[in-house]
C-alpha cells in the first residue's frame, strides 16, 4: 500500500544504500535525511542516484567536528552548489573540545550559510 501522504522519515549515512533500497525509500518515505560527518570523505558521486527523488524531500545533516570546520563548510557549499537547500547544521556538542579558534571558525561558516539563505529568500521574493 502506498500512502497518499508519506508520513515516514528515514535518516541514513547513505553508505550502504543501493538502488533497490532507494526505490523503497522513494515509494514509502516522505523525507530522506542523509547524515554527513565532516571528518570522513563524502562520496558526492553517490548523490547521482538521488536524481529521481525531488530535492525538496532530501535533507542533509552536516555534523561539524572541532578542527574540521573547513571540511564541513566544503561539504555544505558543494551540496548547496548541487541545488540542495535543506540542511541541519549539527556542531558536535562536546563543549570541552571546542577551542575558541574552532568556535570562531564555526561562527564564520554559520554566517556564510545565513547569508546564502538571505540571498535565496530575496531571489524568491522578486
Amino acid at each position: 500500500m502506498i500512502f497518499s501522504e508519506r508520513i515516514f522519515e528515514i535518516v541514513t549515512n547513505f553508505s550502504l544504500i543501493n538502488d533497490e533500497i532507494l526505490g523503497y525509500f522513494d515509494k514509502f518515505f516522505g523525507k530522506i535525511s542523509i547524515s554527513v560527518d565532516n571528518e570522513n570523505i563524502f562520496d558526492f558521486d553517490s548523490l547521482k542516484r538521488l536524481k529521481k527523488i525531488r530535492k525538496d524531500r532530501i535533507y542533509f545533516n552536516i555534523i561539524f567536528n572541532p578542527g574540521y570546520e573547513k571540511e564541513g563548510e566544503y561539504i555544505f557549499l558543494r551540496l548547496y552548489d548541487l541545488g540542495y537547500r535543506n540542511f541541519n547544521i549539527l556542531p558536535v556538542y562536546y563543549t570541552k573540545i571546542w577551542t575558541k579558534e574552532n568556535l570562531k571558525n564555526l561562527s564564520v561558516i554559520i554566517k556564510v550559510i545565513l547569508d546564502l539563505k538571505k540571498i535565496d529568500e530575496s531571489l524568491h521574493l522578486s
